[in-house]
C-alpha cells in the first residue's frame, strides 16, 4: 500500500463511549460488560442458564448430533441451521472514516455469533473506491476495532482479489451477461429509473472485450466506460436493473 492521505487525530474510541455513557449508560454498561474486559479483551461467557456458552465450549440450549444448534432459551439470538465451529462472519468496513456507532454494533453481533457458535471473525476492508480512502482511516478503524474487544482471526483487503475480480468479470462479458457501458452516468442513471435499457446493452462481446481493456489500461476512452451486468431492466427495485460492477478510475489505489 502506498503513501497515505493525511488524516486528522480524532479521540480515543473509549474516550467517545465515555462522553456517550452519560446518555447511554445502562445499554452501554451492559453491553461493555458483556463483550469488553477492562483492559480490551473479551470475557469468557456465559449467555443462559441452559449453556448458550459456557467457557467458550457449548454453544445453543441443544445441539443435534450434527452439530447444528436448537435453541430452547429465550433472550439469546441464533442463526438456524449454523453448526458449531463452522460459522465464519466478516466486518466489513470501507476505509473511507471513521467507525460510528452502526459498525459497533456491527462488529460486536459478529463477535457475539463467533463465540456463540465457536466461529471466527474476519476484519476486511472493502477498498475499492480510492477517491475517498486512505492508510489513515485503515489504522484508525483497526485501532477502534481492538479497543472494542473484537478478536478476529485474519485482516484481509478487497483489493487483495482484484486479479481474481477481473477474470470474473471478464467470464461474465465473455458469456454475454455483461457489458461496457460509456453512456454518460446522468443520463445512465435516468435510463435506470425509466427502465429504459442502455444502446450498448447489444454490444458484441469482442466490442466488449476490446472496451473492457481499454478500462484496465486507464486509457482515456476506459474513463468514459464502466462495466454493467444484465439484469431485468424492468424490476420494480430500481437499484438493481442492469448494476454497475466496476468503473474506471484514474486515481491510485491507496
Amino acid at each position: 500500500m502506498g503513501k497515505s492521505k493525511e488524516v486528522k487525530e480524532v479521540p480515543e474510541f473509549g474516550t467517545v463511549v465515555q462522553f456517550l455513557s452519560s446518555e447511554y449508560d445502562n445499554v452501554l454498561s451492559e453491553v461493555l460488560a458483556k463483550y469488553v474486559s477492562k483492559k480490551g479483551g473479551t470475557r469468557k461467557q456465559t449467555f443462559s442458564k441452559q449453556g448458550a456458552v459456557t467457557n467458550n465450549k457449548t454453544v445453543s440450549g441443544n445441539t443435534s448430533d450434527s452439530g447444528k444448534s436448537v435453541n430452547k432459551t429465550t433472550g439469546e439470538v441464533d442463526l438456524p441451521g449454523a453448526e458449531v465451529g463452522r460459522v465464519c462472519l466478516r466486518f466489513t468496513p470501507e476505509p473511507s472514516g471513521y467507525l460510528h456507532i452502526g459498525h459497533s454494533k456491527a462488529a460486536l453481533l459478529n463477535q457475539y455469533f463467533a463465540q456463540r457458535y465457536q466461529g471466527k471473525v474476519i476484519l476486511c476492508f472493502d477498498d475499492t473506491n480510492p477517491a475517498k480512502e486512505s492508510n489513515g482511516f485503515v489504522d484508525n478503524i483497526i485501532k477502534d476495532v481492538e479497543t472494542l474487544g473484537i478478536n478476529y482471526e485474519k485482516l484481509t483487503y478487497t483489493s487483495d482479489y482484484f486479479p481474481q475480480m477481473m477474470e470474473m468479470a471478464e467470464n461474465l462479458i465473455k458469456q454475454g451477461k455483461a457489458y461496457v457501458d460509456d453512456t454518460p452516468r446522468e443520463q445512465m442513471h435516468k435510463e435506470r429509473m425509466d427502465g429504459i435499457e442502455s444502446k450498448c446493452r447489444s454490444n458484441s462481446i469482442e466490442e466488449n472485450m476490446r472496451l473492457w481493456k481499454e478500462m484496465v489500461a486507464g486509457s482515456d476512452r476506459g474513463l468514459q466506460c464502466c462495466l454493467l451486468v444484465k439484469r431485468n431492466m424492468q424490476d420494480p427495485i430500481k437499484s438493481v436493473r442492469d448494476p454497475v460492477y466496476y468503473r474506471c478510475h484514474p486515481v491510485p489505489h491507496h
